[in-house]
């Protein structure tokens, strides 16, 4: 009896504070939402810690439910700020769905873009390119060559290449993210990126001393933009800025 009324006493307790003896873990997956709302971080955490427990006795440590919770983890880290360990994070979220879906899996995609992302926050430029060159083979791999999603993958890619100083690298990058979208122009264009395309190109080019393609890239993107901006657009300003250069480039050769 007297074992009986302990037990009571503390389920009471329990109770009264509000609290379940035992969490499942869709309550500490709600709990961890509602806390992260309300930006108590800590709390949250600490429900998100208790989760990928339960994952790891339920699935090992490598089960793909792990997985799951620490991109949550990882998302909470990275709205505080804290970079690195959110980057741990998902390197560990990565092996993982590696290992459970494969090096091609279209789910490893999210992963990587944000994995990217965070690696040239810190200044690894030589892994934010593998990464990105990861991305692209993912998609070739799904969709063949001519996906024209990943032109902003390649244009992604170009960006990380110029700003590494690969010039012809650079400029195959932003090509092939150029054609991508040209052939996609014809179905749903997305006007917007192909400005951006012609514009890259066209900017990388004249660097390395080209005149003639780069205007007609520029007069392109001018094209487009006088259809669907307004002439005082900053982004029109930004066209006629690079066109003015490639011209003068073009006197002085001259």
């Amino acid at each position: 009896m007297f074992v009986i009324f302990v037990v009571f006493m503390i389920l009471r307790a329990l109770i009264a504070a509000g609290r379940s003896p035992v969490s499942s873990a869709a309550d500490l997956s709600r709990q961890a939402d509602a806390y992260a709302a309300q930006r108590n971080y800590a709390m949250a955490e600490q429900q998100l810690q208790r989760l990928v427990k339960i994952a790891e006795r339920q699935n090992g440590p490598n089960g793909i439910e792990v997985g799951i919770v620490l991109r949550r983890l990882a998302h909470l880290k990275a709205e505080q700020g804290d970079k690195a360990v959110a980057e741990s994070l998902l390197q560990r979220v990565l092996s993982i769905q590696e290992t459970n879906l494969g090096p091609n899996s279209l789910d490893l995609i999210q992963t990587l873009d944000w994995l990217t992302q965070l690696s040239h926050a810190r200044g690894d430029l030589d892994g934010s390119i593998a990464l990105t060159r990861w991305i692209l083979a993912v998609r070739a791999a799904a969709y063949g060559d001519n996906d024209w999603s990943a032109a902003a993958n390649y244009n992604t890619l170009g960006l990380l290449l110029h700003e590494k100083g690969e010039r012809e690298s650079t400029v195959w990058a932003f090509r092939r993210a150029l054609e991508l979208r040209e052939k996609h122009s014809g179905t749903a264009p997305d006007e917007h990126a192909l400005v951006v395309s012609l514009n890259n190109l066209g900017i990388c080019l004249m660097q390395q001393g080209q005149t003639e393609e780069p205007e007609s890239l520029h007069r392109r993107a001018l094209s487009i933009q006088e259809k669907i901006l307004a002439p005082d657009s900053v982004d029109v300003a930004i066209t006629l800025n690079a066109l003015a250069e490639v011209e003068a480039v073009f006197e002085i050769k001259s």
